[in-house]
């Protein structure tokens, strides 16, 4: 968890994976360690955590925008895996 990036209100993005059918599209797993807040797609975009890993990936893979198609529950508690198409 060393890439792990946590800020005040409990969101943490632990990693993520790209489709091996899909490579523009992302699995990106999440822990919210504060049980106070739900994380949604519609209050996601607001985090700032959120903000720095989509530009963080972007920048690194050159993509200029993203869409979030997808979030489900992940394996582990309180996981959510959000899933994001990146667009060049």
């Amino acid at each position: 968890m060393s890439n792990a990036h946590n800020e005040k209100n409990g969101l943490v993005i632990l990693g993520w994976v790209t489709d091996p059918n899909e490579p523009n599209l992302f699995h990106i797993t999440m822990i919210n360690v504060d049980l106070d807040e739900e994380y949604n797609l519609k209050n996601l975009k607001k985090s700032e955590h959120f903000k720095y890993y989509m530009n963080r990936i972007m920048n690194e893979y050159g993509y200029g925008d993203y869409i979030i198609q997808n979030q489900y529950s992940g394996e582990l508690d309180n996981t959510k895996v959000c899933e994001i198409k990146f667009i060049k």
